[in-house]
């Protein structure tokens, strides 16, 4: 049995800035202000610990379990506790089986709590009787509000649920390939975000009436307080423990490496090969449920992120490498390939069925094409023996020049939107 156990104490502080133009408006959408220098004292404690359950010597293989536990004080947020526990069993020497269960948290960040309510400038206009469908505001034009945006000093620590098992295979029959494959389901509850004043009105005032039990409407201020004739004076979009997601796939793994002196005695260096690659069956947000959409929209195969909704994940998302490396020379290849998605998956395009040009959820072209990016890289280590490593390198990003797909400024957190680029450099060790 192995125990390990600790603490620690820690001070953040952040301090912000702002010229006189940006906090007269000057320069940008919103208003920041400066605000007085912020900070939070954070306390922990932990211990961790490994139990063998099981040993060869039974002839049922190695069984571990593994397990942590964590207090964490802080001084603006409160305390939270976060803990682990899993099993590793091992039948064969081939195989390995993990399984592991924890509770996560990521408390607010100093941003996050500090930042001043501003309003939003210039003050952004509804839509009339097409935002407000109150009877009292039928026939009601346009008219600007007040949307407040910033920090939250009530804030608490995001809590998130994840399980996770899986198997990895180390065949002794074929020396240093190893191949994984793990399942995930990750909950995450009390997230911080900060909804846009349209989601918050159209949840308030979607079925035409407004009510004091509805959540939305309670970050709204309506004229005289009066939620049947008042009209919208101003939307609360600060930041808020207000946002579930919940999301589950699969993540599998493979590596090999193979000296090339064992296929022939005259052939230097190594091939290392590595691939991973994610499946998500499942993405959803608290944030996609409306009255349109009562159980929310799956943004499992979603990369588009200019028609509205949650920002989504691809199906597959598959980096592949071949690496060759001799003495001090390394060259690589990698290629990325990111499957066919949507647009939106809250929409129906022509290659889906229900697709009506006449109906509101309805769009031209909802397909994202699939796409497989190559970067190539090499570099030579110039340190002499025994000094710090002294390394040049080049490398080559998309080097078929794809473009990305349209709009072409759709997601760059997947797709590529320079195209072929060069970088040079150096690396120094210390």
């Amino acid at each position: 049995m192995s125990i390990g156990v600790g603490g620690n104490y820690r001070r953040e502080t952040l301090r912000t800035d702002v010229d006189d133009l940006s906090q007269a408006g000057a320069l940008n959408t919103r208003a920041p202000r400066n605000f007085p220098r912020a900070s939070q004292n954070v306390k922990e404690a932990y211990v961790e610990v490994i139990v063998p359950l099981l040993s060869e010597e039974f002839g049922l293989g190695e069984l571990d379990f593994n397990g942590a536990a964590r207090v964490t004080d802080y001084s603006i947020s409160g305390s939270v506790g976060t803990w682990k526990g899993g099993l590793t069993w091992k039948p064969i020497s081939d195989i390995l089986l993990r399984a592991t269960l924890s509770r996560d948290i990521r408390a607010p960040s100093l941003p996050e709590l500090f930042t001043p309510n501003v309003a939003t400038v210039p003050r952004p206009l509804t839509n009339g009787a097409a935002t407000d469908t109150r009877p009292a505001f039928a026939n009601q034009q346009a008219y600007a509000i007040d949307v407040f945006t910033g920090g939250n000093v009530d804030l608490t620590p995001e809590i998130g649920r994840t399980l996770t098992a899986g198997i990895v295979i180390q065949p002794s029959f074929i020396p240093r390939l190893q191949i994984s494959a793990d399942f995930y389901r990750i909950r995450l509850t009390d997230a911080i975000g900060a909804l846009g004043q349209a989601s918050i009105i159209q949840n308030c005032l979607g079925t035409g009436t407004a009510s004091a039990d509805n959540p939305y409407c309670a970050l709204i201020t309506f004229a005289g307080s009066d939620l049947v004739r008042g009209a919208i004076q101003s939307v609360n979009s600060a930041n808020a423990n207000f946002a579930e997601f919940k999301t589950k796939g699969l993540d599998f793994a493979v590596s090999y490496v193979q000296p090339l002196d064992e296929i022939s005695a005259n052939l230097p260096g190594r091939l290392s090969f590595t691939s991973q690659a994610t499946h998500v069956m499942e993405y959803r947000a608290s944030t996609d449920v409306s009255l349109l959409y009562p159980d929310g929209v799956n943004r499992a195969g979603q990369t588009g992120a200019l028609f509205g909704g949650t920002a989504g994940l691809p199906d597959w998302v598959v980096n592949t490498t071949l690496d060759y490396r001799v003495d001090r020379f390394n060259m690589n290849a990698q290629v990325r390939y990111i499957s066919r998605s949507r647009q939106n998956n809250a929409l129906i395009g022509p290659d889906q069925a229900g697709y009506n040009p006449a109906l509101f959820n309805s769009i031209n072209n909802n397909v994202i094409p699939a796409v497989a990016y190559l970067n190539l890289g090499a570099s030579y280590d110039l340190a002499l023996e025994g000094t710090a490593r002294t390394e040049v390198f080049v490398l080559v990003n998309n080097v078929f020049d794809k473009d990305p797909p349209l709009p072409a400024i759709n997601n760059n957190a997947y797709y590529d939107l320079l195209g072929r680029s060069y970088r040079v450099g150096i690396r120094f060790g210390f």
